[in-house]
């Protein structure tokens, strides 16, 4: 083949680039200057390129002629590119609004009758018509550089395409000319291969066309046509590569070459031609094209609030698996499903819908668990249709197809939340609806996703409710040891002293007001524990003075004895029992962190409208770390099996329900001084 051929082969191939862009925009509405001038611009390349290819056919080229119809495509193309930099109706506003056009217009005009007319008058010399094409090309690259710096983010995603389009042509062009203004002729190799550059720009314009809405350019084109395109598309383009490798085997492989170069091409067209009877290949490349060029069947944005307004219906005393199953059921225009989830490690049915029975149920779900390791391990959606027609997509999988078509089941939505399989959508399909597609796939994974993640919400949170009952029990039955403990000491304590002073009577009457006030705590504790909630009906006004003194004296027989000091006397309204049980409680810790030879002091001082009590000892003391960190912490004892550690957590939180708080002074070897502050009743 010579230059000859190959240069018609060149710019034939962008001809028909050009003039297949031109047809796709004339079949849609075009409506504003731009799109009019970028209809024009794309004709002009295609007359321009067609031109060319034909005069590589003559003996003698016409250079002037194509010198002059370059000049042309490039007023056509700047005048495209300008009108995206100014709002004008017509072209005539266009020119006057813009300086750069206003000298560009008239000047490249006159080199398109210099160029025309440059045999006949012998001027200008070629060397400047050369250089008047470099400079056509640096004002392309100057607007080029103009329109896309000017553009804000979202019109340079639409404009890059079109950019990098006319900045390779104007860039090739620079160079080309800027060689033939050097040398005074114009790189053979490099005028050859300018065709098949610009052919390759288009669809960079055809791209950008259809994201610039300002050009109303609608252009819609069959799936299958760009499919197939496509597909020769590549193909042509890998026997281009093909050749120009099987070329420079021959040119370098000495007397092996031609055999080598005939191995080569066999061996491309066997690769080829394998390629092109893989379905999967097919399959990806034209889901890769509806994917990308082709506006979503769906609106997802549109489907997310649908099912969140399905969730947000829900009845409260609504099942919210039946609810989830509903919401999925909506989106896949399904009659019938059931909804399994795990449940204690195993698959379960939570829910099922239309016409299917919960026997009919328990024979579907047996079957769909039969799929779970495949789909937790392909991530994939089972289109039980596609399973039948070719199971050869679906490795090491087996089901009966034919069971779950009985009972109406056509498609089978893993529930994938991380690395498990939380769940299965079983759901049926209508009659007449076509087969699923990646965009039912993808929409079936995003509403299934949002489902699990609403169901993981509900099942954390009666977790957690139930969690929370169970600690309130705890909660109840430490408080409970807790006062029996205090219980139990104190009959213990009889018990001790029962063989010693038993003809005592003193002790016989301290034995019986023990067992009395015994009795009465154990019965305020059953009272409690019938109740839900402590009853406001349980305070009553409590004289402090009377209380204290009443405690003090119950902690007389251990060392070291408190004593009590009541500046004044007042009058607070609590739950009396409960309330001389936290200060028995303090006064009770204040003499387990003392020695024998400490003291233990019990205060009571009014200010203003509070009452102040103070549970003082000269005993170990505690750190300001401790106290922060574990001194109100329940069930956090250094008392070991010998306390609950609640002691304290009750009575401040006593303290609080009563409008009050607890205060705490402290520090090691010094002692400790407990604060109640409350409320005095008037």
């Amino acid at each position: 083949m010579d230059m000859a051929h190959i240069n018609l082969a060149s710019y034939l191939f962008a001809a028909l680039a050009f003039l297949l862009f031109f047809g796709l925009q004339l079949t849609a509405r075009r409506e504003g200057l731009p799109a009019r001038l970028l209809v024009v611009a794309t004709l002009v390349s295609g007359i321009w390129s067609l031109v060319l290819a034909v005069a590589s056919l003559t003996a003698s080229p016409p250079y002037h002629l194509m010198l002059a119809l370059d000049a042309v495509r490039y007023i056509t193309c700047i005048l495209f590119l300008g009108s995206l930099l100014q709002t004008s109706d017509n072209l005539n506003q266009l020119i006057a609004q813009s300086r750069l056009l206003r000298i560009f217009v008239p000047l490249a005009l006159l080199l398109v009758v210099m160029d025309l007319f440059m045999p006949e008058l012998g001027f200008p010399p070629v060397t400047v018509l050369f250089s008047a094409h470099l400079s056509l090309a640096v004002v392309g690259l100057m607007i080029v550089e103009q329109v896309f710096r000017f553009g804000d983010r979202q019109q340079k995603w639409a404009l890059k395409p079109l950019c990098l389009a006319y900045g390779a042509q104007f860039a090739f062009d620079f160079a080309m000319f800027a060689e033939a203004t050097l040398f005074n002729h114009l790189d053979l190799m490099m005028w050859v291969g300018r065709g098949v550059v610009f052919a390759l720009t288009v669809p960079f314009l055809l791209i950008s066309a259809r994201r610039i809405k300002q050009l109303s350019l609608r252009i819609f084109v069959s799936r299958q046509v760009v499919y197939h395109s496509t597909l020769l598309f590549g193909a042509g383009l890998y026997l281009l590569l093909m050749a120009a490798v099987g070329y420079y085997i021959r040119f370098f492989g000495g007397e092996w070459g031609t055999l080598g170069q005939v191995l080569f091409f066999a061996l491309a067209l066997l690769l080829l031609a394998s390629l092109f009877l893989s379905e999967s290949l097919r399959r990806q490349v034209q889901v890769f094209i509806t994917k990308h060029f082709y506006a979503n069947r769906y609106d997802y944005r549109i489907e997310w609030l649908k099912t969140n307004q399905k969730l947000a219906e829900r009845a409260d005393d609504a099942c919210i698996y039946q609810t989830a199953l509903d919401a999925m059921a909506t989106v896949a225009k399904a009659p019938a499903g059931i909804l399994l989830r795990r449940s204690d490690r195993m698959l379960s049915i939570q829910a099922h819908l239309g016409t299917i029975t919960a026997e009919q149920a328990q024979l579907i779900a047996s079957e769909v668990i039969r799929a779970e390791a495949f789909c937790l391990q392909s991530r994939w959606i089972i289109d039980l249709h596609e399973f039948s027609e070719h199971p050869e997509r679906y490795p090491e999988l087996t089901l009966d197809v034919p069971l779950l078509h009985k009972y109406g089941i056509k498609t089978l939505v893993p529930m994938i939340e991380g690395e498990e399989l939380t769940g299965f959508f079983a759901l049926g399909r209508l009659e007449g609806e076509p087969e699923i597609n990646w965009e039912d796939r993808d929409l079936f994974n995003t509403v299934t996703h949002q489902l699990a993640t609403f169901l993981s919400l509900h099942e954390a949170s009666e977790a957690l409710a139930e969690s929370k009952q169970f600690d309130a029990f705890n909660r109840m039955s430490a408080f409970l040891v807790h006062d029996l403990k205090n219980i139990v000491a104190q009959l213990n304590l009889i018990v001790v002293n029962a063989v010693r002073h038993k003809h005592n009577p003193e002790f016989i009457d301290d034995s019986l007001d023990t067992l009395t006030n015994a009795v009465s705590k154990m019965q305020r504790i059953m009272n409690q524990l019938k109740q839900s909630a402590p009853s406001p009906e349980s305070r009553r006004q409590v004289a402090l003075c009377a209380l204290l003194k009443e405690q003090v004296a119950r902690h007389q027989s251990q060392q070291p004895q408190p004593e009590l000091s009541c500046v004044t006397d007042a009058t607070i309204r609590v739950d009396s029992e409960r309330f001389s049980a936290i200060i028995g409680n303090l006064i009770q810790n204040a003499q387990d962190a003392t020695d024998k030879s400490g003291s233990v002091t019990v205060s009571l001082t009014t200010n203003n409208d509070w009452v102040d009590i103070c549970v003082s000892d000269t005993g170990s003391g505690m750190s300001a770390q401790f106290i922060n960190e574990r001194l109100f912490k329940p069930f956090d004892t250094t008392k070991g099996n010998a306390g609950m550690g609640i002691g304290v957590y009750d009575a401040r939180q006593f303290v609080q329900n009563c409008g009050g708080n607890l205060t705490v002074q402290s520090e090691l070897g010094e002692g400790s001084c407990f604060t109640l502050r409350l409320p005095l009743h008037s």
